[in-house]
C-alpha cells in the first residue's frame, strides 16, 4: 500500500474518531432532551466505530492460507521495499489500536453513563 493511501485512511479515521468523540461530548453535556435523538446518536456513534474498526482490520496483514499462496506471497513481498512497508505498518497499527481502545472505552463510558441517566428518567415519571 503507497504511503499517500496510508495518509488517506488516516485522515478518515481521525475525521471518524473527531465525528465519534463530537458526539459523546453532546451526549456527556447534556444534549439529548428526547429518546429518539438519543437512539439517533447512538446510532451514529457505532457507525463512526465499526468504519474505524473495519479500516483498521482491511490494514491488517492476512495470512496466506495454503503453502502455495504462502510462496507466492513471499515472492511478491520481496519486490517490494519491506523494511520500509513493514515500519509504516507497525507504526500504523500501534496509533489505531490504541485510537481503536480509546474509542471502546469512550463507548462503553457513554453507554453506561446514558443507561444510567435513562433509568434516573424512567424512575422519574
Amino acid at each position: 500500500m503507497l504511503n499517500e493511501e496510508l495518509v488517506i485512511l488516516n485522515k478518515i479515521q481521525k475525521y471518524l474518531k473527531e465525528s465519534y468523540q463530537n458526539i459523546g461530548d453532546a451526549m456527556i453535556s447534556g444534549g439529548i432532551d428526547n429518546m429518539e435523538k438519543y437512539k439517533y446518536m447512538m446510532g451514529q456513534a457505532h457507525a463512526y466505530l465499526k468504519i474505524s474498526q473495519e479500516i483498521s482490520n482491511l490494514l491488517k496483514p492476512k495470512e496466506p492460507k495454503n503453502d502455495t499462496e504462502r510462496e507466492q506471497h513471499s515472492q511478491t513481498s520481496s519486490n517490494s521495499d519491506p523494511k520500509t512497508k513493514s515500519a509504516l505498518l507497525d507504526k500504523y497499527e500501534k496509533e489505531n489500536a490504541e485510537a481503536n481502545q480509546k474509542e471502546v472505552d469512550g463507548y462503553e463510558r457513554i453507554k453506561t453513563k446514558n443507561q444510567i441517566n435513562y433509568l434516573d428518567l424512567l424512575d422519574g415519571d
